[in-house]
């Protein structure tokens, strides 16, 4: 099972008030490819955001 830990709270564009992911929470992550990592946003689902993987060390780390 890999994670990633996000640096900080990330939202939806049009939603600013329910956090997607929380800053500090490990989430775990469902897929990814050339350009994405696929992070399971709901616990015990398989719903999951994309990501880019540009943004590691920005918004996430690999745990």
């Amino acid at each position: 099972m890999d994670l990633v830990v996000f640096k900080r709270d990330v939202f939806f564009e049009n939603d600013h008030s329910n956090p997607i992911f929380k800053k500090g929470k490990e989430y775990e992550i469902l897929s990814e490819d050339k350009e994405f990592i696929y992070v399971i946003s709901k616990p015990k689902t398989n719903e999951c955001s994309q990501v880019p993987k540009e943004e590691e060390g920005f918004i996430f780390e690999y745990k």
